[in-house]
């Protein structure tokens, strides 16, 4: 029994990127209970990555985006609002791709006349629900894993452009005392780079896991 229900629960995550625990037991027909442990044994083999409320697939890609969203979405909502606080109505603002930068988007709903240049796929396709949000999309080679435009296209728009902003709102793989904000991706640091010296101000938009991790660039 426990053997079909891994099964059924690793198909599910085969043609969905996430599921949710309450889903599961409904789908199985057995209790929470038992479809935690069931989550539980499948992360220990590496076959599925758990978060707050259930699961998603433990390969990249699509997957380990949609999964990266349901990760600690709490607390990428509370920095997501600490960050909206920081932009004034009427600028411009960069915003980079990532999970954290997504869950930002909702809270400038607020703002007026506020002009949004961003590398994210995410980013540009959130901000569609507000059209009066003017929304710049930068191209560029694109990076399925992470949803954003990569290389040195982006980077060559800003500076062909002369591209300023009032404010700027980035994402990192890893922050550290000794090391400061680091990424695994190094085509995506001299967009990040240029970005930082056009922008007035520059707020890092991490949640707690990234701290005290050191990556490559």
């Amino acid at each position: 029994m426990k053997r079909y229900r891994h099964s059924r629960i690793l198909a599910l995550l085969e043609s969905r990127a996430a599921a949710k625990a309450v889903e599961l037991a409904e789908l199985l027909d057995v209790s929470a209970g038992t479809i935690r442990r069931d989550l539980a044994e499948l992360e220990k083999s590496g076959l599925l990555q758990r978060t707050h409320g259930g699961a998603f697939a433990a390969n990249e890609g699509e997957s380990g985006f949609t999964g990266r969203l349901c990760w600690n979405q709490e607390k990428k909502q509370a920095v997501g609002r600490a960050a909206a606080g920081m932009i004034d109505s009427g600028s411009v603002v960069f915003i980079d791709g990532g999970t954290s930068t997504e869950a930002l988007v909702p809270f400038l709903a607020s703002k007026n006349a506020l002009t949004v240049i961003t590398c994210g796929l995410n980013i540009a396709v959130a901000l569609l629900r507000f059209p009066y949000i003017s929304t710049i999309f930068l191209g560029g080679e694109v990076h399925v894993e992470s949803r954003t435009v990569t290389g040195p296209i982006p980077a060559a728009q800003l500076d062909s452009f002369g591209m300023r902003f009032d404010a700027a709102v980035l994402t990192a793989s890893g922050i550290s005392a000794a090391h400061g904000a680091t990424n695994r991706m190094l085509e995506r640091l001299s967009l990040k780079r240029t970005v930082i010296r056009s922008s007035q101000k520059t707020i890092l938009i991490v949640d707690s896991s990234k701290a005290g991790k050191v990556y490559l660039g």
